[in-house]
């Protein structure tokens, strides 16, 4: 029997070329190299640590892009947002701006002091003190045009006639003289309270008082309208005090006297 080789058995001259391996060109810049576990990946199996990793990610994500801010962080640490400049006044075509304010008004209570009965120049004088005091107190618009509604020497009055001339108040009196004394009456009416006068005071002293007394006069109709005295004063001559002087009947129906 010849010894003859089997061809299974015969050794093959190029196999060992055919086993050795293809030489594997080095990656390019740019390429990608897949690692050992991304190519065990590619066979479908997945490690228990990969799967775990890419489901927590998957829960997080939502809640990180949920957090994000529309403004940047890093400017609003360091970095303050501009203020919007103000709108500048400039001048108008007619020159600077103005403005025009509105306080609410104030109706000022219509009052008339008509000529005193009596002694020409001392109701006079008694008159003129009593509109100057009103009209500084800021309170009452004295009313013209009423010198010739009803008599001076009538301490009553008309107040129909006195409304249709405008006046709410009217401040009537009369004065005396007699020497170097003299003898006043003075009286307020309202006109929403008929004929009857809401205060009346009458002094009696010497003719010097006469502004004084007047002062005192529109001090209580103050006092009336507004429940504060006012303040108009005047020097006194007389060495008798005013309050041991004067003779008063009103509303508060006291009387003092000498």
């Amino acid at each position: 029997m010849t010894n003859q080789e089997s061809p299974l058995t015969r050794p093959d001259p190029d196999a060992s070329e055919r086993r050795r391996p293809l030489p594997v060109a080095p990656p390019g810049p740019g390429a990608r190299t897949r690692s050992p576990a991304a190519a065990r990946g590619s066979t479908g199996r997945v490690p228990t640590a990969g799967l775990l990793l890419a489901l927590a990610a998957a829960l997080v994500a939502p809640a990180f892009v949920l957090g994000q801010s529309d403004e940047d962080p890093e400017q609003d640490a360091g970095e303050e947002s501009p203020e919007l400049a103000l709108p500048q006044l400039t001048e108008g075509p007619t020159g600077p701006l103005e403005l025009e304010i509105y306080g609410p008004t104030r109706e000022l209570y219509r009052i008339s002091v008509p000529p005193l009965a009596g002694h020409a120049t001392a109701a006079e004088q008694a008159r003129d003190v009593a509109k100057n005091d009103l009209r500084l107190s800021s309170l009452f618009r004295l009313v013209d045009g009423t010198a010739g509604v009803g008599d001076p020497a009538d301490l009553d009055v008309d107040p129909a006639l006195w409304m249709d001339a405008g006046a709410q108040g009217v401040i009537k009196g009369t004065i005396a003289l007699e020497g170097s004394d003299m003898a006043m009456t003075l009286r307020l009416f309202e006109m929403v309270r008929g004929n009857h006068a809401v205060l009346e005071r009458s002094y009696a002293g010497p003719r010097s008082e006469i502004r004084a007394d007047v002062h005192d006069f529109i001090n209580e109709v103050l006092l009336y309208f507004t429940g504060v005295r006012g303040i108009f004063a005047a020097a006194s001559s007389s060495p008798v005090p005013r309050a041991a002087r004067r003779r008063t009947s009103s509303r508060s129906a006291w009387t003092a006297t000498g």
